[in-house]
């Protein structure tokens, strides 16, 4: 009688020492593949919030601020409502990303987060998912009511240096233009228009002598794509900062620190990015998630334009073309990427 024989402990060894092999070859190839899967659904929730921009657009003959804010004193009259209330511009497109039941129970002429005499805080606290969170970015954050993308308003041109307790290491971006690595825009200075987005913060000062200024800044009001000089194609409309609360740097994760990274929520006032620093050399995009352009793909982020479009920018874009993608009417032209 035949007798059958049995693997040695040597073969089987050698079997298991082939499919660890096959699946540690296959492996960063399975996770190639959803991260890819990842950043188009990005980008597809990037395009959404771009339609929904222009839908506003095409009703009331404007683009959407990047938020409405005012300056003075806190508004304390439970009767008479603020000279203009604080909302994000997120809030104004919900009817355009299917969000109307959450619009139609927020009450425009007070604050996002109003208690008395509205129940706004109880509409705007509450985490809508969708097409406002990026699935690369980090899971568990929806008590934060968060969103990764946010508007960026203009470009700053100032002396001031990022803070090293939480951002990494860099400059001004006036620095840049000293080193002769960005443009001047013929000289413009700090809050010239030449350095707006698209996107402005709607404001007003309610300081006497009530002028509708802010620190002698006249506000951005009412934008038409007529003024986007600089074309449609080539004009930044939202981009991401993913993962807040939680401080996510080009060095690493400093944990969840909801003080001082707070620009998350969609509904405030607050969130929207002045670009101001860049780090190591001249890099702008992925120093860190506080209030700067971040995403957690690899090598580089989405960006959402004026004309609906959704375009991977890597982090080694030339940081004037970086800048060239956020003002509208700098007389400068991106160019092709």
């Amino acid at each position: 009688m035949a007798t059958r024989r049995a693997f040695t402990l040597v073969e089987l060894l050698v079997v298991i020492a082939i499919i660890g092999v096959l699946v540690a070859l296959l492996l960063p190839a399975v996770q190639a593949a959803r991260e890819s899967a990842r950043r188009m659904n990005c980008q597809s929730n990037l395009k959404n919030l771009a339609l929904a921009g222009l839908n506003f657009e095409s009703s009331f003959r404007k683009l959407p601020p990047a938020a409405r804010d005012r300056e003075g004193p806190k508004w304390t009259d439970t009767v008479k409502p603020p000279p203009l209330a604080r909302h994000n511009g997120l809030s104004l497109i919900l009817p355009y990303f299917e969000q109307g039941a959450t619009f139609a129970g927020i009450d425009y002429q007070w604050d996002w987060d109003n208690t008395n005499p509205t129940g706004n805080e109880t509409h705007t606290k509450q985490q809508l998912g969708g097409i406002l969170i990026c699935p690369s970015g980090s899971a568990s954050r929806e008590r934060f009511h968060i969103t990764d993308y946010l508007v960026i308003n203009r470009v700053e041109i100032a002396s001031k240096s990022p803070n090293t307790k939480y951002d990494p290491p860099g400059g001004s971006i006036k620095k840049l233009i000293t080193a002769g690595l960005v443009d001047s825009r013929g000289g413009a200075k700090n809050y010239d228009r030449r350095w707006d987005g698209a996107m402005q913060v709607d404001l007003y000062d309610q300081t006497p002598p009530n002028d509708m200024t802010a620190a002698g800044v006249k506000p951005r009001r009412n934008v038409r794509l007529a003024r986007v000089t600089d074309g449609t194609s080539k004009t930044m409309m939202f981009t991401e900062s993913v993962g807040k609360p939680e401080i996510l740097t080009i060095d690493g994760s400093l944990g969840e620190n909801s003080s001082a990274n707070n620009e998350f929520r969609w509904a405030s006032q607050e969130t929207y990015s002045t670009l101001q620093f860049y780090c190591r050399d001249q890099q702008l995009i992925n120093c860190t998630n506080r209030y700067r352009p971040f995403s957690t793909h690899a090598a580089g982020l989405n960006i959402a334009l004026l004309d609906g479009s959704v375009r991977f920018h890597t982090e080694e874009i030339d940081p004037d073309a970086f800048i060239s993608l956020i003002t509208m009417a700098a007389g400068e032209s991106a160019g092709d990427f």
